[in-house]
């Protein structure tokens, strides 16, 4: 119960918009799994009090909530928002809640959901101090993320060893001042039930919710399962005054309006739209314009080597979907994500100046489907006026220098 769920919350941030359904419901799926074991062990007791499980659940959220606050990019949000997430998140809420009335299903549940909510505490706090860092691209990821588990290990664990000490000679007194509090909201509230039972089940509905809430805020704000499978970049360096900008080829009367200023962007294009209109497209990489491969990644990547005569860099992580980003990494593209995106609801761009203006550059803006074109004409315009220029993700999101061991004689 301690390695499954941690793994799938993982994966987690690269499965595509249904698999949010089986991440999302693991803790329930997986519930099944732990009865399973412990009632082959004849024991469901994980031994860790109810009241420190409680901290735990409340302490993610507060982690949260400081990553939300002093995160860098403000309008980050890899998760792209539908209708049909937010009926899994309530559909998932339900089936928390029905687990819970479920009769001697609380600490099966607990088994469960201390691994899976302690794996995502672990990524939301790798996440949250590498995104305060500003990490560039998987490679300072993974070295920030590195000192990070260090520091988890030379400050957290003593502080564990405290609490555990702190347990032994006040967790009795503790229990019983909370089950006593517990008791007294049950008889104002004229509910026959234990006091006990209703602690543990407060405590599971805490930690369900951490689960709930966690692995999609997680997912929105940092690629971890991205990084695990290749090179992933939410933006480039910064200070730099140049700004990545991802057009799809439907855009191609844009493109072409703004070529005519040599400002340069970024095509998204699929294996289609470079069978379609080819020449058009082979235009616009002579002007310069970077490519962005998006959808299925053989095609794009074999209709590219045809168009262009060399390969792609780069492959566009919407939806994050796992076989397209492992495809993609097996044939050593980059995943391009962004760092700010223009949608159909955008109304103005003040928000998107000072992003960029917050940086000094090296952000990467995607533009969604049908985003109003207007919109996306004000931004290239009142981006140059400020003395910033569009340049291919190449120039903006520079691969980190490889690591060499060499000896000296």
């Amino acid at each position: 119960s301690l390695v499954s769920p941690g793994v799938f919350s993982v994966l987690s941030g690269v499965i595509p918009r249904w698999g949010l359904i089986l991440s999302m419901t693991l803790p329930v799926l997986s519930m099944a799994v732990g009865f399973v074991f412990s009632s082959a062990s004849d024991s469901t007791d994980i031994g860790i009090p109810v009241e420190h499980l409680a901290v735990l659940g409340v302490s993610q959220f507060i982690l949260m909530a400081a990553w939300y606050v002093h995160r860098p990019s403000k309008l980050c949000n890899l998760l792209e928002t539908s209708p049909t997430e937010n009926g899994v998140s309530l559909a998932t809420a339900f089936s928390f809640l029905a687990a819970v009335q479920t009769k001697g299903s609380d600490e099966t549940m607990l088994m469960l959901l201390v691994g899976s909510l302690s794996m995502t505490i672990m990524y939301v706090y790798l996440g949250a101090v590498a995104d305060v860092w500003y990490t560039v691209g998987t490679g300072q990821f993974w070295m920030v993320s590195l000192d990070s588990s260090s520091l988890i290990v030379y400050l957290f664990a003593p502080i564990l060893i405290l609490v555990g000490r702190f347990n032994e000679k006040y967790g009795e007194a503790v229990h019983e001042a909370t089950v006593s509090l517990c008791k007294s909201m049950v008889a104002n509230m004229d509910v026959p039930s234990d006091p006990e039972t209703i602690l543990s089940s407060a405590v599971v509905m805490i930690l369900a919710l951490g689960t709930v809430v966690g692995i999609p805020f997680l997912k929105s704000l940092c690629p971890i399962g991205g990084h695990f499978l290749g090179r992933a970049y939410t933006h480039g360096q910064q200070s730099t005054r140049k700004v990545a900008l991802l057009l799809s080829w439907q855009y191609k009367d844009l493109i072409a309006e703004i070529s005519k200023k040599s400002i340069l962007v970024n095509l998204l294009v699929t294996g289609s739209d470079l069978e379609a209109d080819g020449d058009k497209i082979k235009k616009a990489v002579d002007l310069g314009h970077g490519t962005v491969i998006r959808g299925d990644v053989s095609s794009g990547y074999d209709q590219h080597m045809k168009l262009v005569g060399k390969a792609p860099v780069w492959y566009h992580g919407e939806g994050m979907v796992v076989a397209r980003l492992a495809e993609a990494s097996k044939r050593e593209m980059r995943i391009c994500l962004w760092s700010s995106s223009i949608q159909t609801s955008t109304a103005g761009v003040d928000p998107l100046l000072e992003d960029v203006e917050a940086s000094l550059g090296g952000n990467i803006v995607y533009v969604e489907d049908f985003a109003p074109q207007s919109v996306v004409t004000e931004f290239i315009e009142k981006v140059t006026a400020k003395g910033y220029t569009f340049a291919p993700l190449c120039q903006v999101a520079k691969p980190d220098l490889p690591m060499r061991l060499t000896t000296h004689k």
